[in-house]
């Protein structure tokens, strides 16, 4: 029988590599991969055209579509992003700061209120550090547009969120001292960190607090996710399956092999016992290796105003293939 033609619209990261590149191929499926899109503008893009027949999708779209009834695409628990995202957070010199609880009563910039990294970092501040969303003032770059197709946030009674203006940037403002702070940095501009912004990290050592988070929560915070359309599911009840086992082989591609590892050992640079860690798979895929970190996430959706209730894992990834 001959393949069923899908389109797949994905960023491409180690993880994803092989499966984009065809070097892995998800059974019984001719993939069609585009990479033009990536982050929010994909999200976007796929939630108002539905295009691709499977995309990448925010963590926290997923959750809030499901969470009103809208069963339009099928989530399959594969999450080819992680990172600690709360460890980015730069703040400004004068603005009286010197540790993650000094942020109460703070004006803070967050690119966009509404994504999954910026609902981790909040997550984070307020469980780690006792800093509640409500007890700062927000000032977000990006609102989620409902006439795009997006799914809109209403933002919970007490919430001081503000947008800021189109020719404005939570960059300017920290600069020129209008914002205390700014979380979900991932990519800060040179000039922030330049000497004599009178910028500077909020964790000296991002690497550090990283450990140090993990080790108290066990949490590896993943903020996307893939979604295949429903009406694809409909008539081809596999793929996701299919797809899955590919994005799984895809992801074991990234790993170093061991036997890769034997000169360094050979030559004293790495100890025998370093064979153990690089066999971990820190990007788990499906649903029991990652239960911790979505149930604390849809507990994050519920308490930040995003659900009405704290959605578990197995009803995100309802399909029959993961129950």
């Amino acid at each position: 029988m001959k393949d069923v033609e899908l389109s797949l619209a994905m960023d491409v990261n180690p993880r994803t590599a092989a499966l984009i590149a065809g070097e892995v191929r998800a059974e019984g499926i001719d993939l069609h991969c585009s990479t033009a899109l990536r982050g929010p503008k994909l999200f976007q893009h796929q939630l108002k055209t539905r295009e691709f027949d499977a995309s990448d999708m925010s963590l926290t779209t997923v959750f809030m579509m499901i969470d009103r009834g809208d069963t339009s695409f099928v989530p399959i628990p594969v999450f080819t992003m992680r990172h600690f995202f709360h460890t980015t957070t730069l703040i400004r010199a004068g603005a009286s700061i010197g540790r993650p609880e000094d942020l109460n009563g703070k004006r803070i910039g967050i690119p966009g209120y509404q994504s999954a990294a910026s609902l981790w970092c909040r997550g984070a501040l307020e469980h780690e550090f006792g800093v509640s969303p409500m007890d700062v003032e927000w000032f977000t770059q990006r609102v989620a547009d409902s006439t795009a197709g997006e799914v809109a946030f209403a933002p919970p009674d007490g919430l001081r969120l503000n947008e800021i203006a189109p020719n404005d940037s939570i960059d300017q403002m920290l600069l020129d001292g209008r914002l205390d702070a700014y979380v979900n940095v991932m990519r800060p501009s040179p000039e922030l960190l330049a000497e004599g912004s009178g910028v500077r990290r909020l964790f000296a050592d991002p690497r550090a607090e990283g450990i140090r988070y993990l080790r108290q929560t066990g949490l590896y915070p993943t903020n996307h996710c893939v979604v295949i359309k429903r009406e694809v599911v409909d008539r081809h009840p596999w793929v996701p399956l299919s797809l899955f086992n590919a994005f799984k082989q895809s992801s074991v591609r990234a790993m170093i092999p061991a036997k890769a590892l034997d000169p360094y050992i050979e030559t004293g640079y790495l100890e025998p016992e370093m064979r153990d860690v690089f066999s971990k798979d820190l990007f788990g895929y499906g649903i029991d290796s990652e239960e911790l970190v979505l149930k604390t996430f849809g507990e994050y959706c519920n308490q930040q105003g995003y659900t009405g209730r704290a959605l578990l894992p197995r009803e995100v990834y309802s399909h029959a293939a993961w129950t």
